[in-house]
């Protein structure tokens, strides 16, 4: 399996996602979330190219895989032998111009 490697604006977009959970649900509804992530990391890790990719004229020459997760966020990826870098956690309700790909 490969291992996990979070960019700083992934983390960025965690840490948000976990601010809202814990401002608008409870802590225990944060956890379950949390941890859903992590299992989505996991099955990534696993599974890495097996999800459909993301073509970019920005990132031509990358291979960017798409997770979608709960149906309502977007996990974009790359992937190397040795690794999986989460690039972006990226919630569809979201203006589409702040997406930020952390290569």
């Amino acid at each position: 399996m490969r291992a996990i490697e979070l960019s700083e604006q992934a983390t960025l977009r965690l840490h948000e996602i976990t601010e809202y959970y814990l401002a608008n649900e409870s802590k225990e509804r944060t956890l379950k979330v949390l941890d859903s992530f992590d299992k989505a990391f996991y099955h990534i890790a696993n599974r890495p190219f097996g999800h459909r990719r993301f073509y970019s004229n920005e990132f031509i020459n990358l291979d960017i895989r798409i997770y979608l997760h709960f149906k309502i966020f977007h996990i974009y990826y790359v992937a190397s032998a040795d690794t999986v870098r989460i690039a972006e956690i990226f919630h569809l309700h979201q203006d589409g111009n702040k997406l930020k790909l952390d290569i």
